[in-house]
């Protein structure tokens, strides 16, 4: 039988082994990079210098190959970028990727991501606001925790889990929209989270995890939806403001202990009247009582910021006659009990064609749940133009919500 020399057979190993290996770390002007292996043909970033500055735009494509990630530690304790471009090209960001850049104020998140590792922008605390786009369906643990100029996040519907101290100790964040499709929301994932003020949680929650709204301290009220059957130990615990927690369904089957110690000295629970499984005049040793279903308006503009209706007004500042401003997003939520039904906007007062406006994105609200429209100014002359927009729904007060408009053309 015919016998291949051993060191025939070592070189073919060798050089099978070799073949499935990753290429060696390039470089490619300051960044990083490596592909995927023979045969791969995607490249992915995985460094970059620690001591760089400014803007960083990443590109498409490296050696003719699509970069397709951004590695881990990518842009670890890069402190002194500003600003990062991600190419649609990009699929996943790994964790810790841009963890402690301290300086960067603004990421583009591109439609083409799909996942966001754990930690990946744990201490950015200069980033101001976020998007995260419906193709990501996976944000890791700590994603966004101690970014504490985070005054913005819109979350697309697509995701399904809020993790663990996902946003953690951002304390200038105001309000947040949770999305339909979020079924849980995790350990401490808005713990310490001191300006905010308001929070839309979905039909579609079943479970809120221990510590996940801890230390809100502006966090006036609260609504659980019916479809909430956990709650964890200290979920509210320390919001020293809190003055109402409304459930909308039966008791809830688990509430961890202190769900809402410390709260505001007025605290109360609400129930729907005829739900199952409460007590009055106490509950889980908080003051309780039933309440009759009805629907209510609150109108943010920006997020965080509750207008008064009759007294609040917009101004859109000076604009060139015949120029349309950027528009104003006006948020209407349903903080009462029942479904908010008929939500339209109208408009009039002096100069109403002055102030073009879309309608309310949808136009039946469960409680607790958003809609948005706009609102722009584009002055058909010089002078000081004004107006004002009704918000017309079913709620028994502040119907119509009555908004004064202004500004200057020139």
């Amino acid at each position: 039988m015919n016998r291949k020399p051993l060191t025939s057979l070592l070189v073919v190993g060798l050089a099978l082994v070799f073949a499935t290996q990753p290429l060696r770390a390039a470089t490619f002007g300051l960044f990083t990079y490596t592909d995927n292996g023979t045969g791969s043909n995607t490249v992915k970033i995985i460094g970059y210098p620690t001591s760089a500055t400014g803007n960083v735009v990443i590109p498409s494509s490296i050696a003719g190959k699509p970069v397709a990630g951004i590695g881990d530690y990518a842009f670890y304790n890069c402190t002194s970028i500003t600003s990062v471009t991600i190419p649609t090209s990009i699929t996943s960001i790994g964790n810790e990727s841009f963890y402690d850049c301290t300086s960067m104020t603004h990421v583009t998140i591109p439609a083409s991501v799909t996942s966001m590792g754990v930690g990946v922008f744990t201490y950015c605390t200069s980033l101001a606001s976020v998007t995260i786009p419906a193709s990501v369906t996976s944000i890791g643990d700590n994603a966004f925790q101690y970014c504490s100029s985070l005054a913005s996040v819109t979350i697309d519907a697509s995701i399904t889990s809020i993790g663990t101290s996902v946003f953690n100790d951002c304390t200038s964040l105001t309000s947040v929209t949770i999305p339909a499709g979020v079924t849980s929301i995790g350990n401490q994932a808005f713990s310490n989270c001191t300006k905010l003020t308001s929070v839309t949680i979905p039909t579609g929650i079943t479970s809120i995890a221990t510590d996940a709204f801890a230390y809100c301290t502006s966090l006036t009220n609260v609504t659980i939806p019916a479809s909430v059957i956990s709650i964890g130990a200290y979920a509210f615990a320390y919001d020293t403001k809190l003055t109402r927690a409304t459930f909308l369904g039966n008791a809830p089957t688990t509430m961890g202990a202190f769900v809402f110690v410390s709260a505001a000295s007025n605290f109360t629970v609400r129930f729907i009247t005829g739900k199952t499984g409460f007590t009055t005049p106490t509950w889980q040793g908080y003051p309780c009582k039933g309440v009759a279903a009805v629907p209510a308006t609150d109108v943010q503009c920006p997020l965080g910021t509750h207008l008064v209706s009759g007294t609040s007004k917009k101004s859109f500042g000076t604009v060139k006659v015949g120029v349309a401003s950027a528009a104003r997003y006006f948020t209407i939520t349903n903080t009462g009990t029942a479904n908010l039904t008929g939500l339209a906007v109208t408009k009039d007062g002096a100069n109403p064609a002055n102030f073009p406006n879309t309608q309310p994105t949808i136009t039946t609200l469960a409680p607790g749940a958003s809609a948005t429209f706009t609102v722009k100014f584009k002055p058909t002359t010089t002078g000081t133009r004004t107006a004002t927009i009704h918000i017309n729904s079913n709620a028994t007060t502040n119907n119509p919500f009555n908004i004064t408009l202004a500004g200057m053309g020139s």
